[in-house]
């Protein structure tokens, strides 16, 4: 540990119109038809995600785009960069690696919660997380968008 009396402080922040990940119009007409089968309150599991997908869409048409606040921090020699988003791992790491700074954290759903993060290709594979939902509605480029956005503050930090 290392002790000073004044150390360099710093605050950045941009803020993303983030893109979402739109249903397509084939599965939204599928949704829809297995809503009106099957009426709420049923939890059947893809029951659960049609609806989660049409919920989605009536978001994207009011919203637009999700409002995405990336926010950089320098506490002396070290930065702490945070994201919306419930990052996956991998971003947390490519941004540590891409810092300016040698001790640099990486914090998540911090000033809001854009949901689930996940890799373009685990988009692609499927899984809980990336599954379309509300929960889960970023474009595939969007953690590549948050890590460069976060370097590009730290850089102005440093």
């Amino acid at each position: 540990m290392r002790w000073a009396d004044e150390v360099p402080l710093g605050v950045a922040t941009e803020v993303l119109a983030m893109p979402f990940r739109v249903p397509e119009p084939a599965q939204l007409q599928a949704d829809r038809a297995l809503l009106a089968e099957k009426p709420w309150p049923c939890y059947e599991r893809e029951v659960v995600f049609a609806r989660e997908r049409v919920l989605l869409q009536e978001h994207i048409d009011r919203v637009g785009t999700a409002r995405c606040e990336v926010k950089c921090m320098r506490i002396g020699e070290m930065a702490i960069a945070s994201s919306p988003g419930q990052m996956f791992c991998v971003f947390g790491l490519q941004c540590k690696e891409r810092s300016p700074f040698a001790d640099t954290m990486f914090v998540s759903i911090a000033n809001g919660n854009i949901g689930y993060v996940p890799t373009a290709e685990a988009i692609e594979r499927g899984g809980y997380e990336p599954t379309l939902c509300r929960g889960s509605r970023s474009a595939p480029e969007a953690g590549e968008t948050i890590v460069d956005a976060s370097v590009r503050l730290l850089s102005s930090l440093s």
